[in-house]
């Protein structure tokens, strides 16, 4: 006979100890992770509409320097202590073209320096966000009624070891700072103990 009901009861190792779950609740458990998923896409959302409006900022400036750029080429192929010299061109010509190439190179060093400080800005912003939300994330992930029960660093690097190797990005693993993303690892991690423990205790009743 094959033991599958919902009321059996499976041992399996979590977190380095030794538990007890029914299968009724390992399947509570893995429904729960729609929700999570859910929630925490509608997270991700709200990140990204914020990062993508600090994208086009920068997209947007960046367009404007290559402009500024194309309008100064111009200028800097012109040999001004020649005009000087040359009759043909008036001191007043020579003025307003000074003028023009001035304000060309200006505006070129005023976009490349705000180019630069809103990329600062938005690295260190960004670091001290994830800071501040990885503190979040532990203080979440600790307490006893909405967090991981045994959360700790060895169970941090054994989800991260079972997310990088399921395929996702090393980088985005390291930055990872949702403790609903957490959530969702490691119950897909005891689901996945879950099913081995049932596979393990699957015995066949050879009574004649």
């Amino acid at each position: 006979m094959v033991i599958e009901t919902d009321d059996a009861v499976v041992k399996l190792k979590v977190d380095g100890q030794v538990v007890e779950a029914s299968i009724k609740d390992l399947k509570r458990l893995y429904g729960q992770e729609a929700s999570l998923t859910r929630k925490s896409q509608e997270a991700a959302q709200i990140k990204q509409r914020a990062e993508e409006s600090g994208a086009k900022y920068v997209a947007g400036l960046e367009s404007l320097l290559e402009r500024a750029k194309e309008q100064a080429a111009p200028y800097a192929n012109i040999n001004f202590l020649a005009l000087t010299k040359d009759p043909n061109v008036s001191s007043e010509e020579l003025a307003a073209l000074s003028d023009a190439a001035n304000k060309a190179f200006d505006n070129v060093r005023y976009l490349e320096t705000e180019l630069d400080g809103v990329i600062k800005t938005a690295n260190e912003q960004r670091q001290q966000q994830l800071m501040v939300a990885a503190k979040e994330a532990i203080k979440v992930l600790s307490d006893p009624k909405t967090g991981i029960p045994g959360w700790n660093e060895q169970l941090y690097n054994d989800i991260r070891r079972i997310a990088v190797d399921s395929g996702m990005n090393e980088q985005v693993v390291n930055e990872m700072v949702d403790p609903t993303a957490f959530k969702i690892l490691h119950m897909a991690m005891q689901y996945q103990k879950g099913k081995q423990a049932v596979s393990k205790t699957k015995k066949v009743d050879k009574t004649p």
